[in-house]
């Protein structure tokens, strides 16, 4: 004889049955979850360190380009050293070999002296360290973007663009390389392989150290001269708010512009180092024109100086050699 089951106990048997099937539908926790979990860990992991790898390569490339680049430009000013030691400053040749108008503007006016000389950098030079300000942060990021990458390119170009002393350009690639080797460390630390990268960037370090020596001794070539010249024709001081200013120096006569280096007409900082700048010549004019390789600093007070070595047509030599004193107002 079978029980009644009442309404109630019904209800109770259906909802037991729907728990019961709910629990069967759910699904299960395999062993493998975790793991799977951790190879995609693992795997975002990997491409993260294969980007910043990336950036390293990147960077070192641009550094190398700029230190070749640079290189260059030593053993030019390396092959006029010679002819820059200083000597007894006579004065045998003739007076019309004197520049017209030794240094003016594009308009052909001269600059307006300066009524007071403005406060200066002193005796030290101001550089750019060249680095990312992100950099410490960058090394620990898991991943960067390609353009965050291409960015981190470009800040080696600004660094040196700050700087237009040639030292102060070197400066800014060592501090590159320095935080490139941070980056480098953080990258063996969890176990990449950056033996060839860190050799690369020793490489990269110890030409840097060759060329500033270079440098280093030419530059204190160049002060010597300078200083020894106290019969150099001084020109009025001159200010001028334009941090990319092109000097004009006109000539009575043609030049023979093969005579023409270097170290022939220069630009020095406050601190005596040696101003990176392009130095023209137009013939029919007989006019040359220096202009900086970056833009001066807003504030400093430069010297432009014109050597007496420079050679006419015929072969004789300028009587006197030109020196002005010029600033780049802060605003």
């Amino acid at each position: 004889m079978y029980k009644k089951i009442t309404p109630a106990a019904a209800a109770v048997l259906a909802a037991g049955m729907l728990f019961s099937t709910a629990a069967d539908a759910a699904p299960k926790a395999g062993p493998n979850a975790g793991q799977s979990e951790k190879v995609q860990d693992k795997q975002s992991e990997n491409k993260g360190q294969l980007q910043q790898l990336k950036s390293v390569d990147k960077q070192l490339d641009k550094i190398e380009e700029k230190i070749l680049a640079y290189k260059a430009k030593m053993a030019d000013l390396e092959k006029d050293k010679d002819d820059i030691e200083p000597d007894d400053q006579s004065e045998d040749a003739n007076d019309d070999n004197s520049a017209e108008e030794p240094v003016t503007d594009e308009a052909g006016n001269e600059e307006a002296a300066q009524e007071e000389p403005a406060s200066t950098l002193a005796d030290t030079e101001e550089v750019s360290d060249g680095e990312n300000p992100a950099d410490e942060e960058a090394v620990e990021e898991d991943e960067l973007t390609d353009e965050e990458i291409e960015q981190e390119v470009e800040e080696i170009e600004e660094g040196m663009k700050e700087n237009p002393g040639y030292a102060g350009k070197f400066k800014a690639l060592q501090n590159r390389l320095s935080a490139v080797s941070k980056r480098l460390d953080s990258l063996q630390s969890k176990g990449v392989d950056v033996a060839e990268r860190r050799d690369r960037t020793s490489a990269l370090q110890e030409d840097i150290h060759t060329v500033l020596a270079s440098l280093t001794a030419i530059q204190e070539n160049v002060k010597q001269k300078v200083e020894a010249d106290d019969k150099a024709e001084e020109k009025k001081a001159a200010k001028t708010k334009d941090t990319g200013k092109e000097w004009k120096v006109k000539f009575s006569k043609s030049l023979d512009e093969a005579s023409l280096s270097d170290l022939d007409i220069i630009v020095l900082d406050s601190a005596q180092n040696l101003v990176e700048t392009t130095v023209s010549y137009n013939k029919a004019a007989r006019m040359v024109t220096i202009t900086p390789g970056q833009p001066y600093t807003k504030g400093e007070t430069y010297t432009l100086y014109i050597g007496k070595d420079i050679n006419e047509t015929n072969g004789t030599e300028l009587k006197k050699s030109v020196k002005m004193n010029f600033t780049v107002s802060a605003n």
